[in-house]
């Protein structure tokens, strides 16, 4: 071969040796990104710096194919995502709170059911199994549980102390509450000092809140499992709304006027209130502010008898894999290391909210034994139900406001029950056609 070829050719060959290491190079550099909108409302602001400037860079050192980029909600949570999937350009992982694995798991189809994957998960038998309920449907898995702040009775020691009752022995009935409820209650000659029991009667869905965990204790349940149809016009309904008017009376007696705070948790703290409902992250344990008293806080879950279990209800923060992702596998890498045992365990010592792993009570009660209490109240929770919306309704006008309007006497009770049944017909019967 003439000498001028043999360099020609080993010209080429050294060039094509070049373009292939650099194709080789350009594929190893390139990054599978995963895009996670991040809900500052149900992980707090306190929280999110540490994933987005520790956890997550943390991720992206440990496995170099993946870049994770994230969004902070800002507006509607809803709406946010709508425009997302309508515009093409979803995110992978969603926050998934309370009612969308309904509205947008079952009734849009966006969620990634994600049952093989939690079945390779080793860290899915630490969770507490009553929480899969509420992300489950027909047996797929559409949202994997991360917080939840369960509901229960706050109430001021010192102030149960002063009355004459045992500060460590809380009510263990409806009719024990309403009793004692009555008797914290202070008035002067024209003026309401002090309820005894604190229900927010300005909010509907404080109202359908507490009517799920007052009727819970009474054994009913609001939906059928198939939720096609309303279940509280049941004889357990009226009884519970029967009890939530009655402890309203005794707490607001007629003819007195006042000028008490309108919020469950400072009622507790200014000394307004003996006791109040509360969810576990919404009133701190024995916190003093600078203008809150110090507070001997006592917490207990109501019951309909000392013969009943007691009951508490909470609402579920969830995070989802949308359906459009590319990459699920990838995304779910992500989305078990936010899940992970030191990433729940910072958000429950800065957020001071319970997290659904049973492995980590232990370290808890070592580092953050001021939620401790709330942790003890797990063996107890029932998941809300994941509230459809239809008809322009919600659970909030459709249930709610009715309650409401029959606890301030508005309305008669059978026939508060009977609107909140025709609203909430209307609703699941729009969410389903």
């Amino acid at each position: 071969m003439p000498r001028a070829l043999s360099k020609i050719r080993s010209l080429f060959i050294a060039l094509c040796f070049v373009l292939l290491a650099g194709t080789a190079l350009v594929a190893a550099q390139e990054k599978v990104e995963i895009s996670v909108l991040l809900d500052p409302t149900t992980l707090g602001l306190e929280y999110m710096d540490w994933p987005e400037n520790e956890w997550i860079p943390q991720f992206e050192r440990d496995n170099p194919d993946i870049k994770v980029s994230t969004t902070r909600l800002s507006g509607n949570r809803l709406d946010t995502v709508a425009v997302a999937v309508a515009a093409g350009l979803p995110w992978d992982i969603v926050p998934a709170a309370h009612t969308l694995p309904m509205i947008e798991g079952v009734g849009l189809g966006w969620y990634l059911p994600l049952n093989a994957y939690i079945e390779q998960w080793d860290d899915a038998e630490y969770m507490i199994p009553t929480v899969w309920e509420h992300s489950t449907w027909n047996g797929e898995i559409l949202a994997l549980p991360h917080s939840l702040p369960p509901r229960f009775i706050a109430y001021n020691k010192r102030l149960f102390r002063e009355s004459g009752l045992d500060p460590e022995r809380p009510p263990t009935s409806w009719e024990e509450l309403i009793a004692v409820a009555r008797l914290l209650t202070v008035t002067t000659e024209d003026t309401l000092v002090r309820r005894g029991y604190h229900m927010p009667t300005g909010s509907n869905g404080d109202m359908a809140g507490f009517f799920e965990l007052f009727g819970k204790n009474a054994g009913g349940r609001m939906l059928t499992e198939d939720y096609r149809r309303p279940r509280f016009t049941e004889p357990w309904g009226l009884e519970t709304l029967n009890f939530m008017i009655e402890l309203h009376q005794v707490t607001n007696p007629v003819g007195y006027a006042h000028n008490l705070t309108t919020s469950a948790n400072a009622s507790i703290y200014r000394g307004e209130a003996a006791m109040a409902m509360a969810t576990g992250g919404a009133v701190p344990i024995n916190v003093a502010s600078t203008y809150y008293e110090v507070v001997d806080l006592g917490v207990f879950l109501p019951r309909r008898s000392p013969d009943h279990r007691p009951v508490s209800t909470s609402s579920i923060n969830s995070m989802a894999i949308m359906r459009f992702t590319k990459h699920p596998d990838e995304a779910w890498r992500v989305l078990a290391h936010l899940y992970s045992r030191e990433a729940l365990m910072e958000f429950s010592k800065i957020r001071g909210q319970v997290v659904p792993r049973s492995d980590l009570f232990a370290d808890v009660a070592a580092e953050v034994p001021e939620i401790m209490v709330l942790y003890e109240l797990l063996d107890y929770v029932v998941p809300r139900p994941k509230w459809p919306s239809g008809a322009g309704y919600t659970y909030t006008t459709g249930l709610g406001e009715p309650v409401r309007l029959a606890v301030l006497g508005e309305m008669p009770p059978e026939a508060a029950l009977e609107e909140a049944r025709r609203r909430v017909q209307l609703l699941l019967d729009d969410f389903w056609q």
